[in-house]
């Protein structure tokens, strides 16, 4: 999480730790990624604001210690019973804001995500590239590059097992309001990415975000007690 705003004093999650160390990627890859990189350096810092002004100072610095000894454990720096200790003696109370935190960040980070893929698959379509691989066009293309016969295909598929999967009915433990909220902010996401914004335009954007951000940390993840499929 890295402050958006410098008058707010020290920046929260800094991008030149967390972001690196969340993409490893080449030189060339840096540069596909980079939109990637930015998005997360964003909500990342809405959520650091959000936890600072809200969740005090106090709160703040141990989300801070804990994501840099989580980042130094990535690049084998410190062993792994360092970060233990830090939440020891920790009483629940106390340590329940970091798990939230690195909840509502992971909840992020997937968002932004997401909305990456979408963005590079819209550049592919554009480009005229060939269908992605693993996509059902590019399955397609291969059938037919193969130069099979219908009844070469349809042999394979009547020897193919499809078995379905059924489960017991899986009542969502996530409120809904985390779903409103994240539905809320990917599509201010998608409009600031699509859209040629003036710069006080692109702050209202920012703003709204930062409002659901607000809303995602005053919100419990799940439930506190599970649903019922009645009350579904």
């Amino acid at each position: 999480m890295t402050s958006t705003d410098p008058s707010r004093g020290a920046p929260a999650w800094r991008p030149s730790t967390s972001i690196d160390d969340l993409i490893s990627v080449d030189d060339e890859g840096r540069a596909l990624t980079e939109p990637l990189r930015e998005d997360i350096r964003l909500l990342g810092g809405l959520l650091g604001d959000a936890i600072r002004e809200h969740s005090g100072d106090d709160v703040f610095d141990l989300v801070e210690a804990a994501r840099v000894a989580a980042f130094r454990i990535r690049r084998a720096e410190i062993d792994r019973d360092e970060l233990a200790d830090m939440f020891t003696d920790l009483d629940i109370d106390t340590a329940m804001p970091v798990i939230r935190a690195f909840g509502n960040f992971a909840l992020l980070a997937n968002l932004a995500e997401d909305i990456h893929r979408e963005r590079r698959r819209a550049i592919h379509v554009r480009a005229g590239d060939p269908p992605q691989e693993s996509s059902l066009a590019a399955t397609y293309a291969k059938l037919a590059a193969a130069d099979l016969s219908d009844a070469d295909v349809g042999s394979a598929l009547a020897d193919a097992t499809v078995v379905p999967v059924i489960t017991a009915h899986p009542t969502e433990t996530r409120r809904r309001t985390v779903f409103d909220a994240q539905n809320r902010i990917t599509e201010l996401m998608r409009f600031r990415g699509r859209t040629d914004l003036t710069s006080d335009e692109d702050a209202q954007v920012i703003e709204a975000i930062e409002r659901q951000i607000l809303t995602l940390w005053q919100t419990a993840l799940i439930r506190l007690e599970r649903l019922t499929i009645q009350d579904e």
